[in-house]
């Protein structure tokens, strides 16, 4: 009998966008109150600006629209968010003060085909003249891309990427589309497509709705960029930066997602099944705590972790609350079961991305391969992210970052090569504050062993990164981390395994050692209270709101000082995103004019990784190249940098390159003793 063969179930189901074919009653009765009040309000037929093209020669009215202003919005809808597998309705346009829709398969809508809009249309979207603007332009240009074979150019503005260099601090959820019009352009909105259309697909919407739906969100891409550019050309240093540094790195990310990365099937399934077993395990262990008249206890939930810890076990005086990290800090003696849910939440995390990697993966002829979408902005200090999956959730040190890493891999006749900027935020920390002391730590490599000689006493050597010592050099490091995003003392004495007593006196032994960096901080604390703001060496802008702020709040004095935290850190880590993505945008544009046939992959943390051929990795200078450009992306900055340098066939699986280049040289014919004649000149 032969084995099933393995499957990768989700453990969590997700919703998603467009999945929803079936029209309820009570759906069908919002539909048609929303669509009455609708055409009640636009005098019962849609604007006569916005309009529908039934014949495939009113393509030309778009075609002619577009050569005239030089430049269009568009949008898409469609019935899912993974644009190599999902379907294409219709893409809509907004060209001047005209919008158009160009429906492929909503019943009760005329149709064109999507290769007569290529035909018409499609050299409009890769025209390096025409300015193309969209929101999430990297979601729509791939849908278009594959699903209709139109190929898209880069983008000259993205009212997403736009928003967060006017307001960094918005909340996810007022960072999309219809919030943001809502917010800043005072529009009224049908909302959110969940909130209008409870996800029902947009063929299944009667057809004015789907129509003005469609339409109008092109208008609010190029009206929201229109908006943008005026509220960005008030702060010119701003302005400059989107279009040199966000808008760019967006652009790259287009094509490191059309590329994708190759992915090995069959260790992915080797890999689940065993860290699903694990989980289970864990599961069965922590089920031993709770009682057998209980429910059954969902362990991904927090809040019904928070019944068994506080209620059931009671491990804390509350009797109140969900479990999170900072609760479970807090919790009151030292029951084996914290320990185990802690390992239940990492390799949880773990599974997770396992199973974000399959979902998202797509089968073709030379494999698997993922298209993972990343963003060159994504967070509040401005650092590129990533999501479907989130590859900043891999650790980047430990043996289960690397296990993980292994799944992805490049073809045999090139290498994935991962250059790693060495101590970058120690370098920025030291060189920002003017902290020659912090500075020659970084360079030198020896600031964890610096402090943990503050710490436990005796000399920096005896604290080494490997071997006997490297355990409390280990410790504060973390202790250093931790200090450095704010931790306290009780916390910090938790970390470091000593008394209150003895972190206090290593807290102002820090302090006293790194005093330019102390003085730094506090200058740059009063500096955001003044301004309300602190500015990176780019001029990009962190908005610091102490206004906000309730003084007869209990929690008045805990958020002050929460927000001089952000201040602080921010300007570091800040840095370290600029310099990143300074040098992704830099290493990308010398690939392509230099060296055509290899790529920029992807950034990760604060590494960049890059597929080479073979042949330009050992006969040309491209590496040493692109780690000059990294190292030296920065000139603003007064402090060298270095970078590390990983080799892989798989990622994370370090290459022999001893072994490597006489498997190359091998490849030229040569014979066993030039090869090592050859190596020995080398």
């Amino acid at each position: 009998m032969m084995e099933e063969p393995y499957q990768i179930i989700p453990r969590k189901k997700k919703a998603k966008k467009g999945l929803t074919f079936r029209v309820t009653k009570p759906l069908q009765a919002k539909l048609e109150e929303t669509e009455r009040l609708l055409l009640q309000e636009l005098g019962g037929k849609l604007p006569s600006n916005y309009h529908i093209i039934s014949d495939p020669k009113e393509l030309g009215l778009i075609a002619r629209k577009i050569t005239e202003k030089q430049a269009f919005a568009f949008d898409t809808e469609t019935s899912g968010l993974h644009p190599w597998k999902d379907t294409l309705y219709c893409i809509s346009f907004w060209v001047g003060d005209e919008g158009y829709l160009c429906n492929f398969e909503h019943p009760g809508l005329p149709t064109v085909t999507k290769q007569q809009v290529k035909d018409v249309l499609g050299s409009y979207f890769k025209d390096p003249k025409i300015k193309r603007i969209g929101f999430n332009y990297i979601f729509d240009a791939c849908m278009l891309e594959q699903q209709a074979s139109i190929d898209c150019g880069y983008c000259f503005l993205d009212g997403y990427v736009g928003s967060w260099s006017l307001d960094e601090n918005l909340p996810t959820a007022y960072r999309k589309l219809k919030p943001l019009s809502e917010r800043w352009l005072g529009e009224k909105t049908l909302g959110t497509y969940e909130q209008a259309f409870n996800n029902l697909a947009w063929i299944k919407i009667p057809p004015t709705l789907a129509a003005y739906y469609a339409i109008k969100d092109s208008y609010l891409h190029m009206k929201l960029a229109r908006y943008e550019e005026v509220e960005l050309r008030k702060i010119p240093e701003l302005h400059k930066l989107v279009h040199t540094h966000d808008i760019p790195a967006m652009n790259i990310l287009l094509d490191v997602r059309r590329n994708g990365i190759k992915v090995n099937k069959n260790k992915l399934f080797s890999i689940h099944k065993r860290v699903s077993s694990e989980i289970n395990e864990i599961e069965s262990k922590l089920n031993s705590y709770v009682p057998a008249d209980h429910d059954p206890v969902n362990w991904s939930s927090p809040t019904q972790v928070g019944d068994i810890f506080y209620n059931v076990l009671g491990l804390r005086d509350t009797k109140e609350g969900a479990v999170n990290t900072y609760a479970r800090e807090e919790i009151i003696g030292d029951h084996p079961i914290v320990k185990l849910y802690d390992d239940f939440s990492k390799v949880e995390k773990r599974l997770e991305f396992l199973e974000s990697i399959y979902e998202q993966s797509v089968d073709g002829i030379d494999g698997m391969t993922i298209h993972p979408s990343f963003k060159s902005v994504g967070t509040s200090t401005f650092r590129m992210s990533s999501q479907d999956p989130n590859y900043q959730n891999i650790p980047n040190r430990g043996e289960h970052g690397a296990e993980i890493r292994t799944i992805h891999y490049v073809e045999d006749d090139y290498y994935m090569v991962s250059i790693d900027l060495a101590g970058q935020e120690l370098r920025l920390q030291g060189a920002i504050a003017g902290d020659e002391e912090l500075v020659k730590s970084a360079i030198t490599g020896t600031y964890y062993s610096d402090v943990a000689a503050l710490i436990y006493g005796g000399k920096a050597s005896d604290y080494p990164k490997h071997g006997p010592g490297s355990e409390k050099r280990d410790k504060s490091k973390a202790f250093c981390l931790a200090r450095g995003y704010g931790g306290k003392t009780k916390k910090l004495s938790r970390t470091l395994g000593v008394s209150l007593e003895e972190t206090k006196k290593a807290e102002d032994a820090c302090d006293k050692k790194y005093w330019k960096y102390t003085l730094w901080e506090n200058r740059i604390k009063q500096e955001s209270h003044q301004n309300g703001y602190v500015k990176y060496f780019t001029g990009r802008i962190r908005r610091i709101d102490y206004k906000k702020l309730d003084p007869d709040d209990k929690k008045y004095k805990i958020k002050v000082w929460a927000l001089e935290r952000q201040a602080t850190n921010s300007l570091i880590q800040g840095a370290a995103s600029e310099q990143l993505r300074r040098a992704f945008i830099l290493t990308y544009l010398h690939l392509k004019k230099h060296y055509k046939h290899n790529k920029v992959m992807f950034p990760i943390h604060d590494e960049i990784n890059f597929k080479i051929r073979k042949v330009d990795f050992w006969e040309t200078n491209v590496i040493a190249e692109l780690q000059y450009i990294i190292e030296n992306c920065v000139p603003e900055i007064k402090v060298p940098f270095s970078s590390s340098l990983e080799v892989y066939q798989e990622w994370g699986k370090t290459v022999n390159l001893d072994e490597e280049y006489k498997k190359y040289l091998s490849t030229k014919g040569l014979t066993e003793q030039e090869i090592c004649d050859t190596m020995s000149i080398s």
